[in-house]
């Protein structure tokens, strides 16, 4: 079974930096990205980009050094390796998602955590397993997913949580219609991770 350690690797290879192994091409230096700038909003700051998927902040944050330590330079020169410690920790750890289950639901809650921030993507899921939505895994939650699991098995709560995942995708560009340039994507990436795909058995493999 793919560990936590290489889900974060593969998922940021696959989706992030588009399969390219370039640091040229995967370093993102679109303007009108909030976290490609240092000051986290559009012209606030220097535009520095952002490496595998990971912002200035988010490396700054890493490192222990201010934002402004984070050049171009310094962001393109970031390693693979160090953006999957980087979404183990405040997206994985630190929201304690490893006291869940290890399997492809996980899995698939770990990506969008690293994409929609960890609180937004607990808290849909709680709602999801019908349990309090604070943002939090604790008892409660780890219990209520071990039941949820073992009423429905892991390939229909998988299909449920990729509708949960679209849903919310489609509420967010409803509400920002400039969204629509990353939609396709976005549920690109959510049927990623359902039975019907070749991950799946990758996963589990």
């Amino acid at each position: 079974m793919m560990t936590p350690q290489a889900f974060a690797a593969d998922f940021i290879r696959t989706w992030e930096d588009g399969g390219s192994t370039d640091p040229v091409k995967t370093h993102s230096l679109l303007r009108e990205d909030n976290g490609n700038w240092t000051g986290g909003k559009v012209g606030s700051g220097a535009l520095v980009g952002s490496q595998h998927g990971v912002t200035p902040a988010a490396l700054a944050a890493h490192r222990g050094v201010t934002v402004q330590k984070i050049t171009l330079d310094v962001m393109r020169a970031l390693t693979l390796d160090e953006a999957g410690q980087i979404a183990l920790g405040p997206y994985y750890r630190t929201p304690r998602l490893d006291r869940l289950g290890w399997n492809q639901v996980t899995a698939s809650l770990f990506d969008m955590a690293w994409g929609a921030g960890p609180v937004q993507a607990v808290r849909l899921f709680q709602r999801m397993i019908e349990v309090a939505d604070d943002g939090k895994i604790g008892p409660a939650t780890v219990g209520a997913y071990q039941a949820y699991l073992a009423a429905r098995g892991l390939d229909a709560v998988a299909w449920e949580w990729s509708f949960v995942r679209a849903r919310f995708y489609a509420e967010i560009t409803k509400k920002k219609p400039t969204n629509l340039a990353f939609i396709l994507g976005w549920l690109n990436r959510t049927a990623h991770f359902t039975p019907d795909s070749a991950w799946w058995g990758r996963f589990a493999a």
